[in-house]
Order: C-alpha cells, then sequence, then structure tokens
C-alpha cells in the first residue's frame, strides 16, 4: 500500500479527500498546521516513507489572503515550492490543487498566489519533477461542506434550510462552474495513477451556472445586492478537454440533484450527517 502525503488534511477538501481514500489501495498520512507542522517546514518524507504527496495546504479565499497577505504567501506559495522540491528529490509525484483564479494571476493576492505556485511547479517539472497542477473550480457538497464554507453555493443551502431569503451579490448573472468535492477527489486520484503532464489541467464540470439560476433551483425569495464588493468575475468555467485526455476525467455529479438533496433535508439531517 502506498503512503500519501495529504497536506491540509483538516480542510474541507481534505476532510474527504481522507473519506474517498479510504476505499483505495493508498494510505493517507495527514499534516495539517493545526497538527502543529506547517507544510513549508516538512522534512520526513524517508522517515515516513511517503511515496507521494497530494498538495491542498493553503490560506484559502480572496478575502483571507487580502487581509492576511504575508500568511497568504507562506501558506500558498513557500508550501508549494517546499512540496515541488521534495517531489523532485525524492522522486515521488504531487498533486497540486491550484484554482481557476490562476488564469488571472492580477485579480487577487489569492489569485497570485495559486499563479506562482504554478510557475514553481513549471521550474521543477523542468528539472524532471512528476507535479500536475489540477485547476479546481467551485467545489461544493460532501462532508463539513455546509459547516466549513460560505461559498455562495453553501449560503444559499443554508439560507434554504433555515427558511431565510436568499442575497444575490450583483445581478445573478455571473457564471460559475460547480464541481461536487467527490468528483475532485476522483480527479485526484486518477491525477496519481497517471502519466506525467507539464501544464495546468482544469476541473470542473465545463458546465456554467449563473448565480440567479442557482437561486431559483433552491426557490424561496432573493433580493439583490448590486454594490457587493465580492461580485468576482463575470464568468468562471472550466475547459475539461485536458482532464478527459490525460486523467481520463468525467464528472459524476449535478447541481441539480444537490440542490434538490437539500430540499429534502433538514437541519437535524445536516448535523447528522456532518454536512
Amino acid at each position: 500500500m502506498k503512503r500519501i502525503l495529504l497536506t491540509g488534511s483538516e480542510g474541507y477538501i481534505g476532510i474527504n479527500v481522507q473519506e474517498y481514500f479510504r476505499e483505495t489501495n493508498y494510505e493517507i498520512v495527514p499534516l495539517d498546521a493545526r497538527m502543529g507542522v506547517e507544510a513549508e517546514d516538512y522534512k520526513d518524507f524517508e522517515k515516513d516513507k511517503i511515496d507521494g504527496i497530494i498538495h491542498l495546504a493553503a490560506t484559502a479565499g480572496i478575502i483571507q489572503c487580502e487581509r492576511e497577505p504575508q500568511e497568504a504567501v507562506r501558506n500558498n506559495f513557500w508550501s508549494s515550492c517546499n512540496m515541488f522540491e521534495s517531489a523532485l528529490l525524492h522522486g515521488i509525484p504531487c498533486i497540486f490543487t491550484s484554482s481557476q483564479a490562476a488564469k488571472d494571476p492580477m485579480s487577487s493576492m489569492y489569485a497570485l498566489t495559486k499563479y506562482t505556485s504554478e510557475v514553481s511547479a513549471n521550474i521543477f517539472m523542468d528539472k524532471g519533477a512528476d507535479i500536475k497542477v489540477l485547476r479546481l473550480t467551485n467545489v461544493y457538497g460532501g462532508v463539513g461542506y455546509l459547516r466549513k464554507k460560505n461559498s455562495v453555493m453553501a449560503i444559499f443551502a443554508r439560507d434554504t434550510l433555515k427558511g431565510e431569503s436568499k442575497v444575490i451579490n450583483g445581478d445573478g448573472g455571473q457564471m460559475r462552474d460547480f464541481i461536487h468535492v467527490e468528483d475532485v477527489c476522483r480527479a485526484i486520484h486518477l491525477a496519481l495513477e497517471s502519466k506525467p503532464v507539464d501544464f495546468p489541467i482544469d476541473v470542473g464540470t465545463g458546465k456554467g451556472t449563473s448565480i440567479l439560476e442557482l437561486a431559483k433551483m433552491f426557490g424561496g425569495t432573493f433580493t439583490f445586492n448590486p454594490d457587493s464588493d465580492t461580485i468576482g468575475l463575470s464568468s468562471n468555467i472550466a475547459n475539461i478537454e485536458d482532464a478527459r485526455k490525460y486523467i481520463s476525467f468525467e464528472t459524476v455529479h449535478s447541481v441539480e440533484s444537490y440542490v434538490t438533496a437539500i430540499k429534502s433535508m433538514t437541519m437535524d439531517d445536516v448535523i447528522k450527517l456532518k454536512l
């Protein structure tokens, strides 16, 4: 059984990766700042007999990175450099979860740290490292999502469960590519077992859903906040051709099925299922 170092193991995606990999032939070795070890400082690859890396650790989200830019650089860039260098030195594969935001690095500190990490990955790949960069779109669902995240899907879901009106930032025309966390976990698994790829791969559904459409799916009432400073890009949709070609990835889950499931739940269900 191969041992895979999972950085950011206690974060939202990390918890779901651990759940997913219980059913595979990989053993997850968790690493998280909450455990007292930063990803940028970890060096025990030989001691812990690490056969591969899934690098999730990061300061997530635009707002947090803007508030604490030095921490964002340390957590997002320096941690990545350590993982990439270690992958090269020990001859092991590394899966790095980047973001669609990296396509527009000047848009935010978060985008810049993801982009510079991708550039660093390319430098180490040129030296022979096996690093696969997965640019995730808007991840939703799974364990801990409604408790840990404040993305639009989570906010609308919680509002629906509470019977409250939803607030749409801007005019709701922003297009987003929502991908379920179980699909993300499967993409990571496939990437671990695929041949090296020396360029970023988009991981999403390739389908756009507007924020207004999403609100209407959940039902109930909603209002608009045209002056919000968190409207974001007008469109953010993955090009999934490379994911299909190089890691044989296709999505399974749909936004519609998730929304339907949420609308059939109560808050007690959410607590019981640890959602």
